[in-house]
């Protein structure tokens, strides 16, 4: 038995099946592809991709190289809180995306400026930039601010100051489509109404 796997964004399809040409044919069939661009995956959605081999063997894909998109991320933050005068609120390191026990939700600090605000959202859209190729280990707490759109508070832009320390520092992750389907003991799982 196979299975296929798709991910779909607006213009770009990455499917792994162990006859991907094939299916992204059917697909083509119905929603109309770019020719000659049907084939073994360079880039998604900007983020380079190469197979790996598995330490069971099984040939994937990953994603590889959100890195540099990470590190420039955290570099204009720099740069911009450097101008500011504040770079004291980068945190130098952080072993997790948000600090322990921060929950966005009942924040009570005072509320962000106009100015302020825009720039929270700007890095929000950044930060779930880098969700979108690959860096799913910020999703949600990246969700968990982003819910936080229309009316951020000053702690909410700190915690966004916090997943980029944290990126600055896992820059390297990397994210791969394994092919082979797992072994689920059913038995595991309580039956319920």
């Amino acid at each position: 038995m196979y299975y296929a796997y798709a991910l779909l964004y607006i213009d770009n399809v990455l499917m792994a099946h162990h006859d991907a040409l094939t299916a992204l044919r059917d697909i083509n069939q119905f929603f109309k592809m770019k020719e000659g661009l049907i084939g073994d995956p360079d880039y998604y959605l900007g983020a380079k991709l190469r197979k790996m081999t598995l330490t069971n063997g099984v040939e994937a894909w990953a994603i590889m190289s959100s890195s540099k998109y990470a590190l420039a991320a955290v570099a204009n933050v720099v740069d911009q809180l450097k101008s500011q005068g504040l770079e004291r609120m980068m945190p130098k390191s952080a072993a997790n995306p948000f600090k322990g026990g921060y929950k966005p939700e009942i924040d009570v600090s005072p509320e962000l400026d106009a100015e302020q605000a825009t720039y929270y959202q700007s890095q929000i859209g950044i930060l779930r930039w880098l969700c979108k190729i690959g860096r799913i280990h910020i999703f949600v707490n990246v969700s968990m601010l982003a819910s936080h759109l229309a009316l951020p508070r000053e702690d909410h832009l700190e915690a966004v100051y916090h997943i980029y320390s944290y990126l600055r520092n896992k820059h390297n992750a990397r994210m791969c489509f394994d092919p082979t389907y797992p072994e689920i003991d059913m038995g595991l799982f309580k039956e319920c109404d």
